[in-house]
């Protein structure tokens, strides 16, 4: 379904949900003494504490600047403990704010943290229609005062969301008259960094850091840091190092982020984040207890079929045969296929075969930066015995490693190698990410003639878990040479 491509990738965890909506609230007008703590509450998802701020003040603020707050928090707690409860006191919310005069910026925050709710709990083309609206006001609001730090933000984003729909949907982009970009949302971004409105600015930061890392697969700008001592600075900067392949020091602002959470604002995403980063480093016993910990806030829905397939592996790795069956069924009954990570569990939960054990460990070393480890364990491997499924991702895994490593040229004959094995063989995507690979490798050396022709490669490859991703990457690559 196109709601679910267009901002899959955007809203991958919690952290990057809030900061959409912590990014679109930004009031217009110079902030008050009493607007620091309110929002340094929200950082810090200390959610009872922000509404007894709002309140207080509820008769000293402008309407516009209190409504936000409202919506904010609203919002927030709806998504962080999903209740009928929390989703009529939002819908109050939105209806008594729809009330009073508005410009089309703060109208258009409220239809995003809408339609983020919808897709939240599955209602796609309901979350579709408004993020529709949604983006037109945006537009508007940038129309009207292009030189407005918050309408370059509103509508940057916007521009960014909009700008990973894969070519196939392009269609649906042209009948609702909407266009994406995530070059130009992202230079918008940077102008929002210059805002008089110091919130502005460090939401502006907010929304590059993440673009820079989840979109456009490069390290964050120096210029961008995530320094304040808040729970979603701490996060966010987890976030980013773990797609960096900096599993320690994601591991470290886990653990500092942690100390914010209380059994008023924790969820289950960070837990699942926490498990994948023990996971990665190899202490498999910690990663079961953060799986756990997930599954006791989130029982069905988007990661639980992963979580379990997770579990079931990390039996498997501490040899635990009986453990690892349990919950291998417990995976293939549980959750459902809306994610990469889940329909990639589903995958290989319907093989009669999987890959060779120290395969999964080295994908799993690698992606949490421990190359020296992942590479150990490849070593163990005999690749004359290995099956021809196996040795496509023995060679993927390999030109990865060397590509981490800088041994470019190693890189490039791994991936090559990986892409002859693979030949027509549908399921897998150690091809196509092979050939995106090598495209930022020559890219990189200034050889865009070849990049281009490996980023096409990527678009062949339809028939894989991560077909969506790879294309959207691709895509974006192809937009950046340009």
């Amino acid at each position: 379904m196109p709601l679910r491509c267009m901002i899959c990738k955007l809203k991958v965890n919690l952290g990057v949900h809030l900061f959409l909506w912590y990014a679109c609230c930004l009031p217009p007008v110079a902030l008050t003494a009493q607007s620091p703590d309110v929002l340094e509450h929200w950082q810090n998802l200390q959610l009872r504490n922000m509404s007894d701020e709002i309140e207080q003040n509820a008769t000293n603020w402008p309407r516009e600047r209190y409504w936000q707050y409202r919506l904010l928090h609203a919002g927030t707690l709806a998504l962080l403990h999903p209740s009928e409860k929390n989703y009529e006191n939002f819908d109050w919310v939105r209806a008594n704010f729809k009330k009073e005069d508005v410009d089309a910026a703060l109208e258009s925050f409220a239809k995003l943290e809408g339609a983020l709710l919808e897709l939240a709990d599955g209602s796609e083309w309901s979350g579709f229609w408004q993020l529709l609206q949604s983006y037109k006001l945006a537009r508007k609001a940038y129309e009207d005062d292009n030189a407005s730090g918050l309408a370059q933000l509103m509508y940057g984003l916007h521009l960014v969301i909009f700008g990973v729909v894969p070519d196939k949907y392009q269609w649906l982009m042209r009948i609702t008259g909407t266009t994406g970009d995530v070059v130009t949302g992202t230079k918008m971004l940077k102008g929002a960094l210059n805002a008089n409105n110091a919130m502005v600015s460090v939401l502006a930061e907010y929304a590059l850091l993440l673009t820079q890392v989840y979109l456009l697969e490069k390290t964050p700008d120096r210029s961008l840091s995530l320094s304040d001592d808040t729970f979603m600075d701490r996060y966010l900067a987890a976030q980013c190092y773990s797609k960096m392949h900096e599993g320690s020091m994601a591991l470290e602002e886990m653990q500092k982020a942690r100390a914010f959470l209380s059994d008023e604002n924790h969820f289950a995403s960070f837990y699942y984040t926490l498990g994948e980063l023990y996971l990665w480093k190899g202490d498999y016993a910690r990663a079961i207890i953060a799986y756990h910990d997930f599954l006791k806030l989130r029982s069905q829905g988007k990661y639980v079929k992963d979580v379990y397939f997770k579990i079931a592996l990390c039996h498997w790795f501490r040899k635990e045969s009986k453990e690892m069956e349990r919950y291998i069924a417990l995976a293939k009954e549980s959750g459902g296929t809306q994610t990469e990570a889940d329909k990639n569990a589903d995958y290989y939960l319907k093989t009669d075969k999987w890959p060779a054990r120290k395969l999964f460990e080295a994908r799993f070393a690698f992606d949490g930066g421990y190359f020296t480890s992942a590479l150990q364990k490849l070593k163990q491997l005999d690749i004359n015995n290995l099956s021809d499924n196996d040795q496509v991702e023995y060679w993927y895994r390999l030109g990865r490693l060397h590509q981490a490593t800088e041994k470019y040229g190693q890189a490039v004959g791994a991936f090559r190698r990986c892409i002859d094995l693979q030949g027509d063989t549908q399921g897998l995507y150690f091809a196509p990410n092979s050939w995106l690979q090598m495209g930022y490798i020559y890219r990189e050396n200034n050889e865009e003639e070849k990049a281009m022709e490996c980023f096409e490669q990527v678009l062949a490859y339809k028939d894989h878990p991560y077909a969506f991703s790879l294309q959207r990457k691709a895509n974006i690559a192809m937009k950046r040479c340009n």
